[in-house]
């Protein structure tokens, strides 16, 4: 991947095959190159690989998913990756700790195509 296409990657990590499906299709449509982790374990080392310009991180499958956060913003190279959290409905307090620890945005599952879009188009222009 050159430097280039990382600017366009987005890093779906979700173990929820519908919501990788629409994150897939919405990047797809953009032109954004996907990378796919199902695992916590494997986020890190795409992130660091990569440089995406967007990292969409589940939540439930992500126990961590604020201390990845935290790890993100800590690291000057990931410094305009963009996080949105993907949130299962009533986690108001992971998804406050996860928006305190660095997260730009949040969604809940499932998601919703035109919602994610939105946030997608956003964090491309910022």
């Amino acid at each position: 991947m050159t430097p280039e296409s990382s600017m366009q990657a987005v890093l779906v990590a979700t173990d929820d095959s519908g919501a990788r499906a629409v994150a897939e299709a919405v990047a797809r449509r953009r032109g954004s190159t996907v990378l796919c982790a199902d695992q916590e374990g494997q986020v890190w080392g795409l992130l660091t690989a990569h440089k995406p310009r967007i990292m969409l991180l589940d939540m439930s499958m992500a126990e961590g998913a604020a201390e990845i956060c935290e790890d993100v913003r800590a690291d000057s190279s990931l410094e305009s990756t963009v996080i949105v959290l993907l949130a299962p409905k009533g986690a108001a307090d992971g998804i406050q700790r996860g928006m305190d620890s660095g997260a730009d945005y949040f969604l809940t599952l499932p998601l919703d195509d035109g919602d994610l879009e939105d946030v997608v188009s956003l964090a491309f222009i910022e």
